[in-house]
């Protein structure tokens, strides 16, 4: 068969698409449903261990997830351990990993009312059997190891060198994973909230766009 200078041109178009499949697929979210298009699923800790949804921890009719700095809203006569602390309630989802290289990002646009300790937003990525919690020689109380990246509610401004609420943005952080095994990212708030019925305003984040991917390199396009 004689090859025609458009068909070579469909030829080479067709392997330039194949050769780029695998780096299509390297880069694929490896979270489930890190769009929150299908609310929470593929997602731990949006609901209290009774079955009842977290005030503080939602998906809007936008399709955000919505984290607001308060505790939980209790009910009469219940335990005080309703209130959650401390209060930044945690999303969490365990991913199974090989070892390499990561890109964690997300999106995040911010209401900060400068009431209160909030000011961040945590992200946490534990290794295969790392805890979340330890605890603190000094008090004994167990206490959330520090985040490995964080996203500002609240920024100085330059100018009036007074706190402004910080502007959208996408946030990345890049982590090893020093091993193949399950991995978990955790995304929260920083520090501790308040009550439902003081009447102060809280500071409200939205999250959206949650993306895992693997970093590969040029001649490993489908690590």
């Amino acid at each position: 068969m004689r090859l025609t200078a458009p068909l070579l041109s469909a030829l080479a178009l067709a392997a330039s698409l194949a050769a780029s499949l695998p780096a299509q697929a390297a880069k694929a979210n490896l979270l489930v449903n890190g769009d929150f298009s299908a609310d929470t699923t593929g997602w731990s800790g949006a609901t209290l261990s009774d079955g009842r949804p977290l005030l503080n921890l939602f998906v809007d009719a936008g399709g955000e997830l919505v984290y607001q700095a308060r505790y939980d809203r209790c009910e009469p006569g219940d335990q005080p351990a309703c209130k959650q602390y401390p209060m930044s309630p945690l999303l969490s989802q365990a991913v199974t990993l090989t070892a390499g290289t990561y890109k964690l990002s997300w999106y995040q646009h911010n209401d900060g009312k400068q009431i209160g300790p909030i000011n961040a937003f945590d992200v946490r990525v534990l290794d295969p059997g790392e805890p979340l919690y330890v605890q603190d020689p000094a008090t004994g109380y167990y206490v959330r190891t520090p985040p490995d990246m964080q996203g500002e509610i609240l920024v100085i401004d330059p100018v009036t060198n007074r706190w402004v609420t910080a502007p959208p943005a996408t946030h990345t952080l890049k982590f090893k994973a020093p091993v193949d095994g399950v991995y978990t990212i955790y995304l929260g708030l920083h520090g501790v909230g308040r009550l439902v019925d003081t009447g102060l305003p809280y500071d409200t984040v939205w999250i959206d766009q949650v993306k895992l991917s693997k970093v590969c390199k040029k001649n490993q396009p489908a690590c």
